[in-house]
C-alpha cells in the first residue's frame, strides 16, 4: 500500500468520516522523512489543511520527539511554528501531523513575505528566548541521529561534549581519516579559546 492510500486511511480513522474527500500532494524538504500536504473536507484537530511527515514505524521515537519539541515551541513558548496536531502510527509507518503553513515563494514580488524571510523571522524569535543553561528538555534527534541535550551552563563544554564528540564518533565509525581526526581533536580541545569573547 502506498503513502497516499495510507494517508487516506489515517485521515478517515482520525476524523471518523469514512467518506472524507482528501487531496494529497508531495512536498519538498528534508531528507529524513517523506512529506505531504493533505487537504480534506473534514476537520482534524480543528484543521483541514495538514502537513504530514511519514517514515517507517521504526522512526516512531523520532516523530514523537519532534512532536514534543514543536508542542513546546509552538504552544508553550508561543512561537509561530507549525502547530503539531498528532503523532500517529499504523502497522507500517509513523506519522507526524501538523497544521499546514503556506509560505510565500521566494520568487514572489514581495520579498519580505518570502518563505526565506518568514522562516528567518521564526528562527530569530526562537533565538531571542533564553534559559540558564544550554540543552533541551529531553534528548532528541538531528535528522534520524540521536542527540544528547544534558543541561550545561558552559557553552564550549556543551558544544564539545554533546554536539561535536557524538558526530565525531559517528564519523570515526564511518571511516574518518586519522589525519582529519587529529585536526578535529585539536580544534575541539581549544574551543574555550575560540569562544572566549562569545556569549550565546
Amino acid at each position: 500500500m502506498n503513502d497516499k492510500n495510507l494517508l487516506e486511511l489515517l485521515v478517515q480513522r482520525l476524523s471518523g468520516a469514512a467518506s472524507a474527500c482528501i487531496e494529497i500532494s508531495s512536498c519538498h524538504g528534508g531528507d529524513s522523512h517523506r512529506s505531504y500536504r493533505v487537504a480534506t473536507d473534514v476537520l482534524l484537530h480543528g484543521h483541514n489543511q495538514l502537513f504530514v511527515k511519514v517514515n517507517l514505524l521504526s522512526s516512531q521515537a523520532v516523530m514523537a520527539s519532534e512532536y514534543k519539541s514543536l508542542s513546546v515551541l509552538a504552544g508553550d513558548l508561543g512561537l509561530a511554528y507549525p502547530k503539531p496536531l498528532a503523532c500517529e502510527t499504523d502497522q507500517f509507518n509513523s506519522y507526524l501531523i501538523m497544521a499546514y503553513h503556506k509560505l510565500t515563494a521566494v520568487s514572489d514580488a514581495q520579498a519580505p513575505a518570502s518563505a526565506s524571510a518568514q522562516l528567518a523571522t521564526m528562527l530569530a524569535q526562537q533565538h531571542r528566548l533564553t534559559a540558564g543553561y544550554f540543552g533541551w528538555l529531553d534528548d532528541n534527534y538531528i535528522g534520524l541521529t540521536p542527540q544528547r541535550n544534558n543541561h550545561c551552563i558552559d557553552w564550549p563544554v556543551f558544544y564539545r561534549e554533546q554536539r561535536l564528540q557524538p558526530q565525531l564518533a559517528l564519523a570515526i565509525d564511518n571511516g574518518l581519516p586519522r589525519k582529519l581526526l587529529d585536526q578535529i581533536a585539536r580544534v575541539s580541545e581549544s574551543l574555550a579559546n575560540l569562544f572566549q569573547d562569545y556569549q550565546p
